[in-house]
């Protein structure tokens, strides 16, 4: 029989797929309109409206961190009795449809807008679409062939050790420059070796079982604080700077841009993880689904189609006149992006279950 999903952390998957739409249509979208010189906020002036879409700048990452936690959560404990041939195959599937779908919908909606300018889709998008694809498997792979038994024979000082030393090569300047100066991408790695530790941590020994819920909210209001201050310092040295040289030249705005081993991201990650980690729900079946199709969701709209289609919206302008309206279409945005993936999973669903049946007509027993 197989056991149900616990909804909570299904329920977290939802939320933290939420957080890395809204952060993408920010980073690759609003971050641009905000800093051009056409902005409405292309003046030398601090607008403290500004803050509201910095809100959006550390999601996305932590969102990637959080789904890194609940894999490290649930298969530390498995040593290599996980089917990671069958997750292999479920990130292949996906990954070819969701290009096939993006390449379809290139074609019909360049024939019904044809002066819409976006990036068109070939078949060499499936290498290139959905980085965090090939980061996630790279971690899980290293969980089955090695990091799980070896952190089973841990005790508890030493897999501490052992997560604070990856944090300390992660985020302090040098050791993080020598991860980089090994080859690309291996700080990053590092940083999802971090999380996946992490999790099963939380699992086996629960550190954070003596605070209080409330309490977990105070990281998250102080992540935001420093995001909100890191603004406020960028912001002012950038006007400063700008008001001392030639202010013949328009003003170029400013704002903090943050990398994957940001410590705000994994503060988010960590409370947003602990959060939900004491939520009782039991199983509830609609939020299973949609968590299950949170992967599609991420392969469809992590493109330059979408990019193309978020940057129609002027955001520079509806935030200049409008805060409450500018958190309402952002908001909005992101739902209809989340289910628009989903949709796109059930036609996954259905494509699947007619190969199955075709597959019995073609295939000999």
């Amino acid at each position: 029989m197989k056991k149900e999903r616990k909804s909570n952390f299904e329920l977290l998957r939802i939320v933290a797929m939420l957080m890395i739409i809204s952060y993408h249509i920010y980073v690759h979208t609003i971050y641009d309109q905000l800093v051009s010189p056409n902005s409405p906020f292309a003046v030398p002036v601090l607008f403290k409206r500004l803050l509201l879409p910095l809100t959006f700048s550390t999601l996305g990452l932590a969102g990637n961190g959080i789904f890194i936690l609940i894999s490290g959560y649930f298969m530390v404990g498995k040593g290599k009795n996980f089917n990671i041939i069958g997750t292999a195959q479920k990130l292949i599937c996906q990954l070819l449809f969701a290009t096939v779908i993006l390449m379809v919908a290139s074609v019909v909606i360049h024939k019904i807008a044809p002066n819409f300018v976006f990036e068109m889709f070939s078949i060499n998008h499936f290498h290139v679409i959905g980085w965090f694809i090939g980061f996630y498997f790279a971690i899980i792979l290293s969980a089955f062939l090695f990091f799980n038994r070896f952190l089973e024979h841990l005790d508890r000082k030493g897999y501490l050790l052992l997560i604070l030393s990856l944090f300390i090569a992660v985020e302090f300047y040098w050791t993080g420059t020598l991860l980089d100066s090994i080859a690309t991408g291996v700080r990053t790695y590092c940083l999802g070796m971090f999380y996946y530790a992490l999790g099963g941590y939380i699992k086996r020994y629960d550190p954070f079982s003596k605070i209080r819920t409330g309490a977990l909210i105070l990281p998250i209001l102080f992540a935001a604080a420093v995001v909100y201050l890191s603004a406020y310092d960028t912001e002012s040295q950038n006007i400063l700077t700008y008001l001392s040289g030639n202010k013949e030249q328009a003003y170029t705005r400013c704002l903090p841009v943050f990398g994957n081993e940001t410590i705000v991201a994994i503060i988010l990650a960590v409370s947003a993880f602990e959060l939900f980690h004491r939520v009782e729900i039991g199983s509830i079946r609609v939020i299973n689904f949609f968590a299950q199709g949170t992967l599609m969701v991420y392969l469809v709209h992590d493109n330059g189609l979408f990019y193309a289609i978020f940057n129609r919206k002027n955001w520079a302008r509806l935030l200049y006149h409008s805060s409450l309206s500018f958190i309402g279409e952002i908001t909005l945005w992101t739902v209809c992006v989340f289910l628009i993936g989903i949709l796109v999973y059930v036609a996954y669903l259905a494509f699947i279950g007619l190969g199955r049946r075709l597959k019995l007509l073609v295939i000999k027993k």
